[in-house]
């Protein structure tokens, strides 16, 4: 019961753990390429004046066309939407239930029960099969 019940949610769990993995991942190289165009339209600036000069006085034209205004604000990947959202505590909560039922299950007890019914089945098929015997010898 505990197996088929978190087998019965690995889909979803899996999904959602790869969406989250997935928007881990984007969001250090976002701001990795954020920092790098940061540091480059400093460095453009650096090195010519006119486009520092353009940028002081917000003239956005002669930024774009000096270069340091063609990548306005900061870039952003974006993020993969997680449709499995709560599927992970959902599963976790159900095995725990399946958990919790299979201990409250007397194992022991539901095999001696089986056992005496298979014993009472065999000692009720046992005359037969010497009534079988008798009249096939």
């Amino acid at each position: 019961m505990v197996i088929t019940t978190a087998w019965a949610a690995f889909p979803e769990v899996f999904g959602g753990l790869a969406t989250r993995a997935a928007n881990a991942l984007i969001e250090p190289i976002e701001s990795a390429v954020n920092r790098i165009k940061t540091g480059v339209i400093e460095l453009y600036r650096m090195l010519n004046p006119l486009a520092a000069l353009a940028d002081s006085i917000g003239n956005d034209t002669l930024s774009k066309v000096l270069g340091t205004g063609l990548v306005a604000g900061k870039i952003n990947f974006g993020r993969l939407t997680n449709t499995e959202i709560g599927a992970a505590e959902k599963a976790i909560a159900d095995i725990g239930e399946a958990l919790r039922q299979a201990f409250q299950t007397d194992w022991v007890g539901e095999i001696a029960k089986r056992v005496r019914r298979s014993n009472a089945a065999g000692d009720a098929v046992q005359p037969i099969e010497e009534t079988s015997a008798i009249t096939q010898s």
